[in-house]
């Protein structure tokens, strides 16, 4: 499978304003050795290069804390990620990658691509590291993203890193695979800022000494796990291979959360049994042996059957207290794709405790001329996070229930129109939940009935010459806004793009311009490491941020401005999370760069 992307070398004619025609063919493939479209090397900028990461790019799905770093609270957190019985603490879940996210060589020159944001005011920066490389019949990759947010502000910092290895090795009939990935997520809380009173005037050093409500939490979420795996092409008819196989996959989360006493004696008065503060420790192990039956087309990119069927083997410790329990667990995955329609569908079926819980997800798409049209749907029956059940702090179990099982549903379509000058999108989904875990306003375990939930995004963007318009609106409406969501917000971007010194330089320069109406206020809780309502409510605000980005071969550079706003519009406060101020006025600063060889 050839891949057309852009890349260094330049070949054909330009018109005017027009991008050089740049041809590099590279072949990427997963772990499951599925062909893969690139997404490495991405030496264009087409106004990509503004962002901070694939995180920031999910506003507003995901609302953030500002100062206070990493938790991210969006419209997905309530729902499962499979059938299996979860711990919950869900607050870094948007930073998690899968291990088919790794990208090998199949053929190709060898990558190796680097990327660096760096916030002056408050020390915060990112990393992100992608090595590839392909030897013989093996193929080897490291990617590792790492954000630092070590600024001592109001006693903020923390270390998160999310680091994902493996390789890939076929010999003939038979292909094997191991792979390896560490997700370290390590936050000083201060439970934020006491005081309702967040902008006096938009000055980073004036808010040093306004009081926070705890000086000194912690909370540490430590994710290893590996995979391994081996498959014999048992079967060869014309184009397809029918192949058997065994694989292990295991895992290991370690969280915890330490704390003294908060400043303020009612702060969460559940959670206070202890003068001296609070320590809790929760660890899950898992181990999942299982055999692989496939069936596919020999690219594995039009056809693929997969099944794995095995049994699930966990222990969660906490304290000094044991919950052991296995599941006899099936999975299978179907992907077809044609000229025309694409399918995708995805089992997840798992029966422990004498209870059946599943998880069916399925998409349907159609294209046809630069149109599509997208069906989606999904329906999930498991056990509430383990975290609802009981939770044990400083030896003392605070509670001890018995949850019903959650029910999900999600119903939903988009229909898009794709043009080399005009991309307009409209999705729209349905969600319903029944038995929802959550929260309350007092910080202990509590569940929803009948809570159904409408997202609708149109987006369209626009190319005219030199200037680009990218506008998306988001309509999220929920029975029980326990997540504190706005209802409707809006994303713009507005940029030109052309290139300069003689062609050689590739240039964006423009802004992104963000707003949102008034809304229910959530509160991150470190205790539980969950975003909570509170009964408060947050106005409406609007943001601006300015950009400068350019390109040259494979070198990339970007200068951004944050909440510049408040430059002229500093007594009005900007937060997402209530107590958890945003940045003042900030500039970020980034640079990326892609060698091949």
């Amino acid at each position: 499978m050839s891949i057309q992307v852009w890349a260094q070398s330049e070949e054909g004619g330009r018109s005017e304003h027009s991008h050089p025609v740049v041809n590099d063919t590279i072949q990427y493939s997963n772990y499951q050795y599925k062909s893969m479209v690139d997404n490495v090397t991405d030496t264009m900028l087409n106004g990509n290069f503004n962002h901070i990461d694939a995180v920031e790019k999910k506003w507003p799905y995901e609302s953030q804390l500002g100062y206070s770093g990493s938790p991210r609270n969006g419209v997905y957190t309530t729902l499962p990620r499979d059938a299996s019985w979860s711990l919950g603490f869900n607050a870094f879940d948007v930073y998690r990658k899968n291990f088919s996210d790794l990208l090998f060589i199949q053929e190709g020159l060898p990558i190796t691509k680097a990327t660096y944001v760096q916030t002056p005011q408050v020390n915060q920066s990112i990393f992100n590291g992608f090595f590839a490389r392909k030897f013989n019949n093996l193929s080897f990759s490291i990617d590792h993203q790492r954000y630092n947010f070590t600024g001592d502000y109001d006693n903020q910092q923390s270390y998160n890193t999310i680091f994902h290895t493996g390789a890939i090795y076929r010999e003939g009939k038979w292909s094997a695979h191991f792979l390896f990935a560490s997700e370290v997520f390590q936050q000083s809380n201060n439970g934020g800022i006491i005081t309702d009173s967040l902008y006096a005037s938009p000055d980073y050093s004036n808010r040093i000494s306004i009081t926070t409500v705890l000086e000194d939490g912690r909370t540490r979420d430590d994710t290893k796990k590996g995979s391994l795996g081996l498959l014999y092409n048992a079967l060869s008819i014309d184009n397809y291979i029918g192949s058997i196989g065994g694989g292990i996959d295991i895992s290991q989360r370690v969280v915890t959360m330490s704390s003294g006493p908060p400043n303020d004696s009612t702060y969460y008065l559940a959670y206070q049994e202890d003068d001296t503060g609070i320590n809790s420790f929760i660890e899950k192990n898992s181990f999942f042996p299982h055999a692989i039956i496939e069936l596919s087309d020999t690219s594995k990119s039009r056809f693929t059957l997969e099944s794995k069927t095995g049994i699930g083997i966990h222990q969660v410790q906490y304290g000094e207290r044991t919950d052991p329990w296995q599941a006899f667990v099936q999975k299978a995955k179907l992907n077809f794709n044609s000229n025309y329609f694409t399918l995708l569908s995805n089992l997840d079926l798992q029966i422990f405790n004498d209870n059946l819980y599943f998880t069916i997800d399925g998409e349907l798409a159609g294209h046809w001329k630069g149109f599509e049209v997208r069906g989606f749907g999904q329906i999930n029956r498991t056990i509430s996070p383990w975290i609802f059940h009981r939770y044990d702090i400083s030896g003392q179990l605070i509670w001890d229930g018995q949850p019903q099982s959650q029910f999900s549903q999600i119903l939903g379509g988009q229909i898009s129109y794709h043009r080399p000058n005009l991309k307009a999108d409209l999705r729209v989904e349905q969600i319903f939940q029944d038995n929802l875990p959550y929260f309350n306003t007092q910080g202990l375990p509590d569940q929803l009935n009948n809570q159904i939930s409408i997202i609708a995004s149109p987006s369209l963007s626009v190319k005219l010459g030199l200037f680009h318009l990218k506008n998306k609106i988001s309509y999220q409406h929920f029975d029980n806004n326990i997540l504190g969501i706005p209802e409707l917000s809006g994303r713009h971007e507005i940029f030109i793009e052309d290139h300069w010194f003689k062609r050689n330089m590739h240039i964006n320069l423009g802004f992104i311009a963000y707003w949102k109406t008034q809304h229910d206020a959530s509160y991150y809780l470190p205790y539980v490491q969950s975003f909570i309502p509170t009964g408060e409510t947050l106005p409406s605000d609007y943001r601006i941020d300015p950009f400068f980005a350019f390109r040259v071969k494979t070198f990339k550079l970007f200068v951004r401005g944050e909440n510049m706003q408040l430059l002229w519009d500093g007594d009005t406060p900007t937060y997402d999370i209530y107590h958890y101020p945003l940045l003042d006025p900030t500039i970020r600063l980034g640079i990326e760069w892609i060698f091949r060889d």
